[in-house]
């Protein structure tokens, strides 16, 4: 599947996810973004993301 094929394929749900006004902030950065879409940087970096995230919820003594 090409990148453009997946974009294709989840259009509905990210319209949605889009109009629902919960994000603001990433529709903003995906309506701007000039990077082109490479899955494996998307994933990379949401991924990296969501894993901050928890890390910060973990208390230091159990890092």
């Amino acid at each position: 599947m090409t990148p453009w094929q997946w974009i294709r394929a989840r259009e509905v749900e990210t319209r949605a996810v889009m109009k629902s006004g919960s994000f603001p902030k990433s529709v903003r950065v995906f309506l701007h973004a000039d990077t082109g879409f490479d899955l494996d940087t998307i994933v990379e970096t949401g991924l990296a993301r969501m894993l901050d995230g928890i890390v910060a919820l973990v208390p230091r003594e159990w890092r």
